[in-house]
């Protein structure tokens, strides 16, 4: 096999070739990640958290003793 001299250039077209190669995969990588965020943020939309919820749950609690409404356990 015959022996092949790499000059400088070389060696930087070779890494830039190789750099730009990865750079398209973790780009198509991220790419992916913010639309699977996107799809999570748009289905947490409608949901209530659970301070909001024990606070409802403890309005709803009072007006029950306040009409004298039988509580309905869930």
């Amino acid at each position: 096999m015959a022996k092949k001299n790499l000059t400088i250039d070389n060696l930087a077209v070779m890494m830039k070739n190789s750099f730009d190669g990865q750079a398209e995969i973790v780009n198509k990588r991220f790419d992916k990640v913010e639309k699977d965020l996107s799809i999570i943020k748009s289905q947490l939309a409608g949901v209530v958290y659970r301070p909001d919820f024990d606070k409802l749950e403890s309005r709803v609690e009072y007006l029950e003793n306040v009409l004298n409404l039988p509580a309905k356990k869930h």
